[in-house]
């Protein structure tokens, strides 16, 4: 009797380790294997969202850089310059005189042509004070008509004359006044290219006398654009500008226009670029 209870006893316990353990030893081994699965499953691709990125292309170019506006001064008129009357980097106001020019005749055209208009005013006057007195005969049946009017086409061609000769005098004036170089606008002389005494030519390659800014920090740089890299330019572009001067720094610009016009330089054809400096105007000077 007390061996069967044992017995049942015993029995009893292997069952209920049996319902604990099993469920447990399944438990554990199906999640020992799920995770060894899934820590060796292969991910063949990856999804990500599309962005928008900029392709950047890096053209170099070497060229001069300029004042954007800027007045060139010439003369009308040859001689030799007599005396100059600035400096340069000085400001000036448009119609002060910057040189006189020597000519070689001065005023002898303008005094002539003066003094021929003259003659022919008082010939005129005479001729009108004639033609009334043949006007007075001629009512009197004391002159014939076409002796009056052959002086009456005198009258007439001696007013041509003299309308012809004033024009004459503006003219020569106005060439006599040219001798007189005088700024065109309010500015800065930033370059003085003559020197007393020297002589001027108005032929094709006339002598530039002077350079007035209206402004001389808006600056502008010319490019040479190698025509491998011209049709990456156009105009709107940003630019990044570097001189020798300040090699640790750049400057920024926009592209105006690239030109359609080539230029030969050592059997390589280029086209210039035209950049408007848009900072650091301060540090920058014409001919970097």
């Amino acid at each position: 009797m007390n061996f069967s209870r044992y017995f049942f006893m015993k029995l009893a316990h292997s069952i209920f380790l049996s319902l604990i353990l099993v469920p447990t030893i399944t438990f554990t081994s199906w999640w020992a294997y799920t995770r060894h699965t899934q820590a060796r499953k292969i991910h063949l691709f990856k999804t990500i969202s599309p962005e928008t990125k900029t392709i950047t292309k890096i053209i170099d170019a070497s060229g001069l850089i300029k004042l954007k506006d800027s007045a060139r001064l010439g003369s009308l008129v040859s001689g030799t310059i007599d005396s100059i009357l600035v400096e340069e980097n000085k400001e000036v106001k448009a119609g002060q005189p910057l040189a006189i020019i020597n000519t070689k005749d001065g005023d002898y055209s303008y005094r002539v042509a003066l003094a021929r208009a003259q003659q022919s005013q008082a010939s005129l006057e005479y001729q009108k004070t004639h033609v009334a007195r043949l006007q007075n005969l001629y009512r009197s049946n004391a002159l014939p008509k076409d002796a009056l009017e052959a002086e009456v086409a005198k009258l007439k061609d001696l007013e041509a004359t003299l309308d012809v000769q004033k024009m004459i005098i503006q003219q020569e004036q106005a060439l006599y006044e040219q001798r007189i170089i005088k700024s065109p606008i309010d500015g800065t002389v930033v370059a003085i290219n003559i020197s007393k005494g020297e002589p001027v030519t108005t032929e094709l390659q006339a002598t530039v006398l002077f350079e007035v800014a209206p402004c001389i920090n808006s600056m502008r740089a010319f490019l040479e654009i190698d025509e491998s890299d011209v049709t990456l330019a156009h105009a709107g572009q940003k630019i990044e500008i570097s001189v020798d001067s300040q090699p640790h720094r750049t400057f920024k610009g926009i592209m105006q226009s690239v030109s359609y016009s080539p230029k030969g330089k050592s059997g390589n054809v280029k086209y210039e670029g035209i950049v408007d400096i848009l900072d650091g105007q301060e540090l920058l000077r014409p001919g970097m």
